[in-house]
């Protein structure tokens, strides 16, 4: 779904328009004025506040004005929207609408359809209280109280001189009986400016139980009931007790209502604005980047101009902004590196306008649900690509990188050919070694140990020869046999003592992303240690199986003997003692007896 962002806080601030933003629409309502304020009684006036002015993207509406800032009793005028020229020619279209101005007392209109209206101005609720005294003399000859004889005395007081009281029907019978009878006595009240309508209220605050003319009888005095009442007056009835008709020697009224003129204006309604929707495209055209932020100003509502009477504030301005977003996948792997035959499992959420995901590349992904998990076996390095899509709009499909992720498939090495000589002749120069492997992509090692020493320093343990660092494959990603491939000959040069090796052993490791391997073989080494020729003289004059017998203190010189075609050297026994002297040194050793 779209996300839809509603600001009507007023101020300057800013809005950021989301990274993947497909398109923006925007709905703005101007700030409307406040209304104006008459006060109760003194029917002072006070102007309503001024909306503020409302901005973005270019775009403006002016506040409405407030009731009575241009004169008592003058509504406000409505706010005007203004549509900024970087607009123009781009295919976005607006619709507008100005606030209509306020009247008496309402606050004017928003523009339509929505638009804020303007703020209430007061009812100027005024109270007027007024009393009478009426005084008849009915002595023929004497004055009583300032009242000559047979005469009468009216008079009235009270807060204000707008309300004025005289009597009506003063030869009129006092017995005339009846609600407010027209040819009885009675008192008209009358504005000097008149109330806004009929609407106006009034109560009897008190009145005298005398006559008029200062009699007490029938009490008690009563008020009858009123008749003719509408915006500029009314007209009173009373009784005695006795039900007749007649004059009061007093009574005070109090009447309340709006006088004409006492009504506070309304402001001015606020300004109308809407959008077409703004393609992504046009917004970085006209400087809004996604992802950036965007002044964005709300004008505040009008004040009031008071609190009595109905008097309102004016209605702080808002803009409404749609942004519809392209699709968004986040593909997560538990594991990215994995050896051949390992499973995976895939996890996804997603966000922006999408119902549906689809996995173009990926066959082995059948899961559309815009949020799940899913296992897979990759058997070769494989890119998964998780692609959000809109089916009502077919452009909205995924923007975001994270939709991807790679997971690295690695084959454990392995020697196909490992050919060594089965043995070979003790003093050969050089040995042949023929391997072929692969994925061992980051090291491949060729070891060669002399063993089977039977005497000499080394007897019983295995000596290293040499080592010989090969070049490993080119990668460990299964599938990749060509590039992952080590192969070749590996010629050795070999080095012998006086005592063998009579065996070498030859060892072949290798690692890569994916493990390592060890292989080794054994190459027999063929040894002679018989001697070719040894021929030694007979004793003629000796028997057969006779112990020879020597004279050691006679000189015992024998023709040399040669002993050749041995590989290494080789040891003299004799049954019975005898000094040798090899080379004819002179250096005579005694032959180990056996």
């Amino acid at each position: 779904m779209p996300i839809t962002t509603v600001v009507n806080s007023s101020g300057a601030q800013t809005f950021t328009i989301d990274n993947y933003v497909y398109s923006l629409q925007f709905t703005m309502l101007g700030a409307s004025g406040g209304g104006e304020n008459i006060s109760p009684n003194t029917l002072a006036s006070t102007a309503g506040g001024n909306g503020g002015a409302t901005s973005f993207l270019g775009v403006s509406a002016s506040g409405g004005t407030g009731g009575g800032t241009s004169g008592r009793n003058t509504g406000g005028q409505g706010g005007v929207a203004s549509v900024g020229p970087i607009w123009s020619g781009t295919g976005v279209s607006f619709s507008t609408a100005n606030g209509s101005g306020g009247g008496l007392s309402n606050g004017g209109n928003g523009g339509p359809p929505q638009g804020r209206r303007g703020g209430n101005g007061s009812d100027g609720f005024n109270t007027y209280v007024s009393s009478a005294t009426h005084v008849f003399n009915n002595s023929d000859t004497e004055t009583v109280n300032g009242v000559p004889p047979n005469g009468h005395n009216f008079s009235q007081s009270g807060s204000t001189s707008d309300i004025y009281l005289t009597y009506r029907n003063p030869n009129a019978v006092d017995g005339i009986t009846g609600f407010t009878p027209s040819n009885g006595k009675y008192y008209e009240l009358t504005f000097t400016t008149p109330y806004i309508n009929s609407s106006w209220s009034f109560e009897l605050l008190s009145n005298c139980n005398q006559a008029g003319g200062g009699g007490t009888g029938n009490q008690p005095y009563t008020f009858n009931g009123y008749a003719n009442k509408d915006s500029t007056g009314i007209d009173l009835w009373f009784q005695n007790g006795g039900g007749a008709n007649g004059y009061i020697r007093c009574f005070t009224v109090r009447t309340i209502g709006i006088k004409s003129g006492a009504r506070g204006a309304g402001g001015g309604g606020g300004a109308y604005i809407n959008s077409s929707a703004i393609p992504r495209s046009t917004l970085v055209a006209n400087g809004f980047s996604p992802g950036n932020s965007t002044p964005l100003v709300i004008g505040a509502g009008g004040n009031n101009g008071g609190n009595t009477g109905g008097c309102s504030p004016g209605t702080v301005s808002q803009v409404s902004i749609v942004q519809v977003i392209y699709p968004q996948v986040y593909l997560n792997a538990s594991e990215t590196v994995i050896i051949l035959g390992e499973t995976v499992n895939l996890q996804w959420s997603s966000a922006g306008d999408l119902d549906a995901i689809r996995w173009p590349n990926n066959a082995d992904v059948t899961n559309g649900n815009i949020v799940s998990n899913s296992d897979v076996s990759p058997i070769v390095s494989t890119t998964y690509t998780a692609e959000g899509y809109n089916t009502g709009n077919s452009e909205l499909v995924s923007y975001n990188p994270e939709s991807s992720v790679t997971i690295t498939v690695y084959q454990p090495p392995s020697v196909d050919k490992f050919d060594i000589p089965l043995s070979i002749l003790y003093g050969q120069a050089s040995i042949d070694v023929e391997y072929e492997t692969y994925y061992a992509n980051i090291s491949l090692t060729l070891e060669v140990f002399k063993t089977g020493y039977t005497r000499g320093p080394n007897e019983g343990n295995a000596v290293l020869h040499t080592t010989i660092n090969l070049t490993p494959g080119g990668t460990a990603e299964a599938g990749q046999t060509t590039l992952g491939e080590a192969s070749g000959t590996q010629t050795v040069l070999l080095a012998w003592d006086d005592f063998g090796p009579r065996s070498l052993v030859v060892r072949l490791s290798g690692s890569g992303d994916g493990g390592s391997f060890t292989t080794e073989g054994t190459i027999g080494v063929i040894i002679d240690e018989t001697p070719d020729n040894m021929t030694i003289e007979e004793s003629d004059d000796l028997l057969k199986d006779q112990v020879p017998v020597i004279n050691p203190n006679s000189e015992v010189l024998s023709d040399f003997y040669q002993l050749n075609g041995v590989d290494i050297p080789v040891e003299i026994l004799s049954d019975w003692p005898i000094n040798v002297d090899i080379d004819a040194d002179n250096d005579w050793k005694q032959v180990r007896q056996i």
